[in-house]
């Protein structure tokens, strides 16, 4: 059978207008699908305090309608078949998941369709998962890079409800009660907010079949529309020049050097944008970033690119784990490196295009793998767009378009933020 294949999911119009994004893969032994609602932690203000979406997204695994009994009943029966089910929120959207053996994918669908319609959200089970959230903080806390993901949004996006962590906080979770908890479903959750992902072996008919039978669970409560990442108004102003100090218990410093992302972007331009993070940093010890940063001025053990899209922009940039005392020359090496005009060059551009393309003609068919990635692409950009148009377009883009675009970074218009240990 051939062992690689490049994503390509195709969109159906289902029952009752919900959207199914599915992909058939003849040559696998398994269904991975999720129900994605376009609701997250942004959400969270509307209806009580932070950490209000994570947190109910949490309970329904205590028990829903069909599947009264808690763990035993929604995870219990799927993992005893050795297949997984789980949930997760992010800021604008709340996924529940199952990849499954073929021979129990309407099982599945079923668990995942109740958990994320049919809650029975008791007290105890409100409780138990505020319990094992706190939990959760902590875990958060305890480790320097999981800390600057909970801690960054309040930094970048104050006062945005992007500007909270998706978790909440112990205070933020103290204020909210069942009652509220219950509100989150009624207030937001709807049928016309819903996408439904498949990947794996499975017939198209019969999983529109199985779906016209589960559609009536899913609340219709005629809220208005979300088919991809709702906009929560115009983000912060960018901090343009400031330097973020924030004071840890953790021996190793981390130095992100960051940069805006506009509004609006065409499909074309984001592609160009991650062509060009690309340039600094693909290719590990062999980028850029790393014969830099590593290599030539042993500054660092680990550096990367990173990005945080969402809707009405976001960032991008540079992150580095350095000692406190390099942390000064960590920030000049990565302007240096932006500024060096030798990166950007013909033999970089075609290095990078034909590494992609290698990346994704040795990644081995996983249809869990193939739904979350397509999951993400509908998130951030509203469309499930193919491997192979993703690839294309790359190759479209010239050398004038990349020396442009990294001509026009300023590192002026970084936001730097150092998390380094209190002295």
């Amino acid at each position: 059978m051939p062992y690689f294949y490049k994503m390509k999911f195709k969109k159906i119009e289902g029952s009752s207008g919900i959207t199914v994004y599915f992909e058939h893969l003849p040559d696998v032994r398994s269904v991975s699908m999720s129900w994605t609602m376009f609701v997250g932690s942004a959400d969270d203000e509307s209806v009580g305090s932070p950490g209000l979406y994570h947190w109910f997204e949490h309970v329904p695994f205590r028990g829903t309608s069909k599947y009264p009994g808690g763990y035993t009943d929604t995870k219990g029966y799927i993992s005893r078949h050795g297949g997984s089910v789980g949930a997760y929120t992010s800021t604008h959207a709340t996924t529940y998941h199952a990849h499954v053996p073929v021979s129990i994918w309407r099982e599945a669908l079923s668990t995942i369709t109740d958990l994320m319609a049919q809650p029975l959200m008791t007290d105890t089970a409100i409780y138990a998962e505020r319990d094992i959230i706190l939990q959760e903080i902590t875990r958060k806390k305890a480790s320097l890079r999981s800390f600057v993901t909970y801690e960054l949004p309040g930094i970048i996006w104050k006062g945005h409800p992007f500007g909270h962590p998706v978790l909440g906080n112990e205070k933020s979770l103290a204020s909210m009660n069942p009652s509220i908890l219950r509100k989150a479903q009624e207030y937001n959750y709807d049928r016309s907010r819903c996408a439904l992902f498949v990947s794996g072996n499975l017939d198209e008919k019969k999983l529109l079949s199985e779906l016209d039978t589960l559609v009536p669970l899913i609340q219709k409560r005629g809220l208005s529309p979300r088919h991809s990442a709702a906009s929560y108004g115009v983000l912060p102003v960018w901090q343009r020049g400031v330097v973020t100090s924030i004071k840890t218990e953790h021996e190793l410093s981390i130095v992100l050097v960051l940069f805006p992302i506009a509004d609006k972007m065409s499909l074309k331009e984001r592609f160009r944008r991650s062509l060009v993070e690309h340039i600094f940093g693909f290719g590990g010890l062999d980028s850029p970033l790393y014969k830099v940063l590593r290599e030539e001025r042993k500054l660092v053990y680990s550096a990367e690119i990173i990005a945080n899209e969402v809707p009405g922009g976001g960032y991008w940039g540079f992150y580095a784990e350095t000692r406190p005392e390099d942390m000064n020359a960590t920030i000049s090496a990565i302007k240096d490196l932006i500024q060096n005009p030798e990166i950007i060059s013909e033999d970089r551009l075609n290095t990078v295009k034909a590494g992609l393309r290698g990346s994704f003609d040795i990644r081995p068919i996983d249809p869990d793998k193939h739904r979350s990635y397509t999951v993400q692409r509908v998130i951030n950009t509203g469309i499930a767009y193919s491997d192979e148009e993703y690839l294309n377009s790359i190759d479209s883009i010239r050398i004038e378009e990349i020396r442009e675009a990294i001509q026009k970074i300023d590192p002026n218009d970084a936001h730097i933020v150092i998390f380094r240990k209190a002295l």
